[in-house]
């Protein structure tokens, strides 16, 4: 096979397309790696918001390695230590039971307690390979995102996927195309790209623009650049694309891109 035929293969291979709609871009994933036999998390619509427990299946306890605000096993996202995504996250990834991986967010969004900005889930299993995902709450979060990345294409595989088991700095990731359509009643919408580096927390703005307007469907194809594979991303970035309203987000944000493992 000559290298124009792997190009094209390798092309075939890795370009992939993400939706998302009302409730259906995933904030993070988490996954419980303790000893015991089980272990939920859950999001409930108050201030200690997101509930850690562990233990024997159906009989879990609080899990007491998690802890941000009062409660033990819970992480109150109002508190000055938790009311950040990376705040968040990096509390989760200091407990040796439990693993979190922000997939279509960045580490400044905020969790709001007040409103539930993550939508609200019952106690769901997190051991398990795909671990649980919690997914943004749309009536009260003003953004739709979608993260190009070797992570997001398993997150979006559901339980048959594993979010962690791609080397991400094997991988370069690129835009292609989007659609959006925004329903926002009054204010104006942007999109915007970011290039994200998950391993030194670096999430640079390379793209701001308007989008189209309420209820008109806006596209823009990026495949002209790139020799064809668009807006690429450092190796071992991701990138992260955002449909940011100034009131709460409806419609959906469609997302063509790639993720292409270094070397091939």
């Amino acid at each position: 096979m000559n290298s124009d035929r792997v190009t094209i293969v390798n092309a075939l291979a890795t370009q992939k397309a993400l939706y998302a709609a009302d409730d259906q871009d995933v904030c993070l994933v988490v996954k419980y790696v303790g000893a015991q036999a089980s272990g939920t998390v859950q999001v409930a619509a108050a201030a200690e918001m997101l509930l850690f427990k562990h233990g024997a299946l159906a009989a879990e306890i609080a899990d007491t390695t998690i802890q941000i605000g009062a409660t033990p096993g819970s992480i109150d996202v109002s508190d000055a230590a938790g009311n950040t995504l990376g705040e968040v996250v990096n509390h989760i990834n200091a407990s040796a039971n439990w693993e979190a991986k922000l997939v279509d967010a960045l580490r400044a969004d905020i969790p709001n307690a007040s409103g539930t900005s993550l939508l609200v889930m019952a106690a769901t299993q997190a051991k398990t390979t795909a671990g649980v995902q919690l997914v943004w709450d749309t009536s009260v979060d003003f953004n739709i995102t979608r993260c190009i990345s070797a992570v997001a294409w398993e997150v979006q595989k559901g339980a048959d996927g594993n979010p962690w088991s791609p080397d991400e700095t094997d991988y370069i990731n690129s835009l292609i195309e989007w659609n959006q359509l925004s329903t926002y009643a009054t204010g104006t919408t942007t999109m915007q790209v970011y290039e994200v580096d998950r391993d030194t927390n670096r999430e640079t703005l390379i793209i701001s623009r308007t989008a189209a307007a309420t209820t008109v469907i806006g596209n823009k194809d990026w495949s002209s650049v790139g020799n064809g594979w668009g807006i690429c991303a450092a190796k071992g970035c991701d990138i992260v694309l955002r449909q940011n309203g100034s009131t709460a987000g409806t419609g959906y944000l469609e997302v063509v891109g790639a993720s292409r493992k270094f070397g091939y």
